[in-house]
């Protein structure tokens, strides 16, 4: 589920938040092994400016907020990907 909320009476701010969840998996075709649902939470905000004439877009973001340790998935050959630890990404992008 994701949510996305421009701030009002703060032009070009907007906050935005998703919750993602994985029931739990099993490993291999004869269900012997069974990994543990998961659950994380992402946050994040973007202001949208002009500078110098040109649209301009700032984003911060944090994934997995809670540094949450999960396997995220499982593949056809039994193999199981770690999900990724709390992650901080900053970003401009500019139109020109």
């Amino acid at each position: 589920m994701s949510l996305d909320w421009d701030v009002p009476g703060l032009r070009g701010l907007a906050v935005n938040g998703r919750v993602i969840h994985t029931s739990a998996q099993y490993v291999y075709d004869i269900n012997t092994f069974k990994l543990p649902s998961w659950t994380r939470l992402d946050l994040g905000a973007r202001y949208a400016a002009e500078i110098g004439g040109k649209p301009v877009v700032f984003r911060a973001s944090v994934d997995n907020v809670f540094d949450r340790n999960y396997w995220q998935g499982v593949f056809f050959n039994g193999s199981i990907t770690l999900g990724e630890p709390r992650t901080f990404r900053l970003s401009a992008s500019i139109d020109f």
